[in-house]
Order: structure tokens, then sequence, then C-alpha cells
């Protein structure tokens, strides 16, 4: 079951890739000569946003404020299904 669900998730991994490609080109052959300029460069920095690190500092931070979500999530709905992933 394992090595399926693996396939499943590479699959979907590179249809999202192709997906993207897809916009990029369709950005690639709008009309208006200023949204092929801009709408290209846009999907790409939007794409390669989430690759840039995080610094140490910053990541402490968002753990400290991750776990206090957590935290209040289970005080306030208890201990249900969505709580669970914290």
């Amino acid at each position: 079951m394992d090595v399926v669900s693996k396939s499943v998730r590479c699959g979907a991994v590179s249809l999202g890739g192709l997906g993207m490609l897809g916009l990029y080109f369709q950005a690639l052959g709008l009309r208006a000569k200023w949204a092929r300029t801009i709408f290209p460069g846009l999907l790409v920095v939007v794409l390669l946003g989430p690759s840039l690190r995080v610094p140490p500092a910053d990541q402490y931070v968002m753990q400290l404020f991750r776990s206090s979500l957590c935290v209040a999530s289970r005080h306030g709905l208890g201990r249900t299904a969505d709580s669970q992933a914290c």
C-alpha cells in the first residue's frame, strides 16, 4: 500500500508541474504586450518564492507560533480530528 501511495504522490507532483508549465505558456501567449512581460515573470517569482530558505531565528519563532495555535485549538475544539495534526 505504501508503494501505491508513493506513486500517486509522484504523479500528482508531475501533473502539478505540467499545469504550472501550461500556465506559463498561457501567460506568454497573452495579447497585451504588458501582460506578456509581467505575468510570466510574476508566475516564476510565485513558484520560486517558497524555495527560499527561512533563517533559523525565524524558524524558531514560526515553531513557537504554530505550537501556541495548536494548544489554543485543542482547548477550544477539544480532541477532534482537525486538532490531531498539531
